[in-house]
């Protein structure tokens, strides 16, 4: 994602620019140094300056770091102590209905402190020590997630890095290729909408069909039906 954004950011200077053009012109695009300090920085949108803070506090850091290591032990705490005693046998017993029914109810109450733990070390603990560790102001990776009254409002504000990002380099350029298409974009807002959640959606099915293994496209159907 950090690839295409700095890619898609910088594609139009890079075709105008030419061999035998001078140095104020080739001071338009970015060299190395940017390109690397945007690969480090806690954003997926690229720009060629970001604010900046004057100094590191290192102890934020360290706490910050700490708390990551902290959620790690308790989510494996939560496996093993809740979820891994439900699955053991599995294979071992008959599967009817019932048995589905007392497995998802068993880890529902873990499964949510999971998923907390795992928002809190992403992305509030790991990348506030990466922002610190770079300098880097903007600290707005997320917004008040927890007062949505709608899955709209949900996706837009519990994770603002990757939703930016889907806003900027998808939505944004669907919606310019409508404008040039001469398209009514106010009547047909859906269809860059359809577009992020199909990307969103089969990008993170890709990911868990990769890791375990199998495909089951719940995420797909949550996006697609509920969002």
């Amino acid at each position: 994602m950090k690839t295409w954004a700095f890619v898609r950011s910088n594609l139009h200077r890079a075709l105008r620019f030419k061999k035998d053009d001078d140095e104020t012109t080739a001071i338009l695009c970015p060299d190395f140094s940017h390109y690397l300090y945007f690969l480090f920085a806690p954003t997926l949108i690229y720009r060629d300056e970001y604010p900046r803070n004057e100094a590191i506090d290192w102890q934020n850091v360290i706490n910050d770091l700490s708390q990551v290591v902290g959620c790690l032990f308790y989510t494996h705490f939560l496996f093993v102590r809740f979820c891994v005693p439900v699955f053991q046998k599995f294979g071992q017993e008959s599967f009817n209905g019932t048995n589905l029914l007392v497995a998802v109810f068993s880890c529902m109450f873990p499964g949510s402190l999971v998923l907390l733990c795992g928002f809190f070390a992403i992305l509030h603990a790991w990348l506030n020590a990466f922002a610190e560790m770079m300098r880097f102001a903007d600290r707005m990776f997320y917004k008040d997630w927890w007062n949505s009254t709608s899955y709209a409002r949900f996706y837009r504000t519990w994770n603002c890095v990757v939703h930016d990002w889907l806003y900027e380099y998808v939505y944004r350029d669907v919606v310019a290729w409508q404008q040039r298409q001469g398209k009514n974009c106010a009547r047909m807002r859906c269809v860059p909408m359809l577009v992020v959640f199909f990307i969103s959606s089969i990008v993170h099915e890709y990911i868990l069909a990769f890791a375990f293994k199998f495909f089951y496209p719940v995420l797909l159907v949550m996006f697609g039906g509920f969002g």
